[in-house]
């Protein structure tokens, strides 16, 4: 939260919407709220997230880097390209072995990434590699991944 709520005051003339559940009180407490150029709708209906990401100019995983998320693979991501939206995304693993996504660290890295995303989000060519990308992670392509996986370590197996 410290994080964006230094891009919104940087920034005074974007506008910064965090959607989604605030399970634990921390985003109410946060004072973000509080802030003339920040939104939080809370949680929107799965439908919905397609018109939230036409709205967007870039969508962000702006997660600490810890341990726990260093492990996540956001399924935010892949929404987000399918959207054809600009990513700019915290260091975490996942998100930076895509080429396509802007990693992040720390608040003018943010604020430089932030704008290349605004820029690109007009884009047409940019958007279409989004979408190009998210349609190679698709729940049926990780499925063959992982059945190919299997039937490769069962063939070693019988052949040892």
């Amino acid at each position: 939260y410290d994080l964006i709520a230094a891009l919104a005051r940087a920034r005074p003339e974007w506008s910064f919407v965090l959607i989604g559940p605030d399970h634990d009180g921390t985003a109410a407490a946060s004072g973000l709220a509080a802030l003339p150029n920040v939104e939080l709708p809370g949680a929107v209906p799965y439908a919905e997230i397609p018109s939230c990401l036409a709205a967007f100019d870039v969508a962000t995983i702006p997660f600490q880097v810890m341990p726990l998320t260093r492990a996540v693979s956001p399924l935010k991501l892949f929404e987000y390209m399918a959207g054809g939206c600009p990513i700019v995304s915290a260091a975490l693993p996942e998100c930076a072995r895509i080429d396509l996504v802007r990693i992040a660290t720390g608040r003018d890295e943010w604020l430089e990434a932030l704008a290349h995303g605004i820029e690109e989000r007009r884009d047409p060519d940019a958007r279409a590699a989004l979408r190009a990308q998210a349609s190679a992670h698709t729940w049926e392509i990780r499925a063959q991944q992982i059945m190919q996986a299997v039937d490769a370590a069962t063939a070693s197996r019988r052949a040892s």
